[in-house]
């Protein structure tokens, strides 16, 4: 099997892998009442406050849907709009203490279903797939995709 062929299949089975992960926290999050989309805004804004626009901008969404579910977690009393000193009419996201303690549960149920995983495999086996993946994506962000032509 060629290297390119390889390349392929590890980049398909990381794609399913990565499905499958994204399944597996769309339950955890359901087992709160919530959706991964909301878990992860939450956690977004956790450590510091952002706006709509830097949310959309770090999750590659537009500003409209992020802005959607910011509304939603507004009105279920989880995050809160605060004044930005730095733009009148864009406020910064926030967490509740409410939201604070949601996604202290979400984390918990996270680290729960890590431990399970963890149990499946080695220590070592998972430090070598690590590597992997990180070499993988410095090789894959090391390119230059605008200037790379495939040879024909």
């Amino acid at each position: 099997m060629t290297e390119a062929r390889i390349l392929s299949a590890l980049v398909e089975g990381v794609s399913e892998l990565g499905d499958v992960l994204r399944g597996a926290a769309e339950v955890i999050a359901q087992r709160e009442g919530q959706t991964l989309a909301r878990w992860q805004l939450l956690s977004a804004v956790s450590s510091e406050k952002k706006t709509v626009s830097d949310l959309a901008r770090e999750f590659g969404h537009r500003r409209q849907s992020v802005q959607r579910i910011t509304d939603v977690l507004v009105r279920d009393q989880l995050v809160v709009y605060r004044d930005n000193p730095n733009h009148e009419r864009s406020p910064l996201v926030g967490l509740t203490a409410q939201g604070k303690r949601l996604l202290g549960r979400l984390i918990k149920r996270q680290r729960e279903f890590h431990r399970v995983l963890s149990r499946k495999t080695t220590k070592p086996k998972l430090a070598a797939l690590r590597r992997g993946v990180d070499e993988l994506r410095e090789i894959v962000t090391g390119i230059d995709w605008k200037k790379a032509r495939p040879k024909k």
